[in-house]
Formats: structure tokens, C-alpha cells, sequence
């Protein structure tokens, strides 16, 4: 009998920052997604664009949709089928002028694709992973977080609440400097990647990186 697990209500919590966590977006994100893609600063990733608050509602509801659609098993515990993409945002735990709990969306991160391959013979689920954070809380070690948090949840079981991906695909500009140096200096990808042309402007390059479960098993115990 085949199984089904729905993704769509996921909160990943980080294992080092107890008030961080990455959850599945929701339709009351619109005004934090409007506000992150359209902050100037962040216009060095191809997916940054001004964006008004309706709009970002819109988008979110085809972000949902689209995750709505379970990952499913089948008898060997084999993935049959999954979610087209699951974008997610990065929540901080904080308060506000009267000293009382909130919580910030202070990013944008999870997997905006994930698509199915055949490779030597065999079905491959491949998810692409980001992280764009909201300009006030750069430089604090929060996307490096989130993207290990995504990548971690990525190669979980489904039987434990995952995608169970074979693999995670990262995509950056070559002249996307912070980005870079996070995937670089902070994940120890440098020297992994393949440059080549950038898909959607033929004037600049992208670098291009793959990760196996196993490939990211050794380098986060490097």
C-alpha cells in the first residue's frame, strides 16, 4: 500500500539556534515576501524583483499549491511522486518595543524547484535550494543556517516528515558575491561547482553545484 506525507505545514527547527526556524510559507507572508524580494540590496540574485504585496499574495497561493502535493511512497518505501516545490521562510523568535514575544520573517529559503531526472536508468528527485534574507539581518550567520536547515530536511525520510530527495542543486551567480563566499567559505562547496553561462542573461556566469546525501554527509563532518 502506498503512503502520502504532506509537506505542507512543515516547521524545521534549527539544531544550533533555538529562535530560528524554517516553515512552509503562508498566505500572511505577503507583505515580508513583497518587502525581501524587492529590497535593492538583494538584486544580485536573478530572482530578486519588485513585487507589491497583492501580488506576493498571488504568488504565495501557487507556492502552496504546489507543495500541497504530497511526497508519495511506494511499497519499498520508494519515492513515486512529490511536491513540485516547497518555499519556505526563515521565522526569528524576538520582541518588539514593549518587550513582548514575536516572531520576524527575516528570509526566504526552501526549495523553488524540485523536479524529477532519469539518471543512468533510474529516477532522480533533485531540489534546488536558496535562502534570500530581509537586508536588516544580514551578516549574521542566518543564511548559512538556513540553508543547512533545508538541506538537512531535504535528505530526511519521508517517513520521518521529508522530501527524501537523491539530491539538492544550488545555482548562483558568479558575481553574486555573498552568496558565493556563504556557499564557499561557510558550506565548503568551494572548488565543487561548474561554471558556465547563466541561464536567463548570456552576459554573466553561473556556477552550478550537486549534492548526494553522502556528499553532504562528509562535508558537514569535515
Amino acid at each position: 500500500m502506498s503512503r502520502q506525507i504532506s509537506h505542507l505545514d512543515t516547521t524545521i527547527p534549527s539544531p544550533t539556534n533555538p529562535l530560528l526556524t524554517l516553515r512552509t510559507i503562508l498566505p500572511s507572508d505577503a507583505p515580508s515576501l513583497s518587502h525581501i524580494l524587492s529590497a535593492p540590496s538583494n538584486k544580485t540574485d536573478p530572482n530578486a524583483k519588485d513585487i507589491d504585496v497583492a501580488t506576493a499574495g498571488a504568488v504565495i497561493g501557487r507556492m502552496r499549491e504546489a507543495a500541497s502535493q504530497p511526497t508519495v511512497l511506494d511499497d519499498q518505501g520508494n519515492v513515486v511522486s512529490g511536491p513540485s516545490r516547497v518555499n519556505m521562510m526563515l521565522v526569528l523568535k524576538t520582541e518588539d518595543e514593549n518587550g513582548q514575544p514575536v516572531e520576524k520573517v527575516i528570509g526566504i529559503g526552501g526549495f523553488g524547484a524540485i523536479k524529477d531526472w532519469e539518471r543512468d536508468g533510474r529516477k532522480v528527485r533533485a531540489g534546488d535550494v536558496g535562502v534570500m534574507l530581509d537586508p536588516a539581518y544580514k551578516r549574521q550567520g542566518y543564511g548559512v543556517e538556513a540553508m543547512k536547515m533545508a538541506i538537512n530536511w531535504a535528505f530526511t525520510p519521508a517517513s520521518e516528515g521529508g522530501p527524501q530527495l537523491d539530491l539538492v542543486t544550488i545555482t548562483t551567480l558568479e558575481d553574486n558575491d555573498p552568496m558565493v563566499k556563504l556557499l564557499h567559505k561557510k558550506l565548503g562547496l568551494e572548488g565543487k561547482g561548474v561554471v558556465s553561462p547563466a541561464e536567463f542573461d548570456k552576459d554573466k556566469n553561473e556556477i552550478y553545484y550537486e549534492l548526494t546525501k553522502e556528499d553532504w554527509r562528509s562535508i558537514s563532518t569535515e
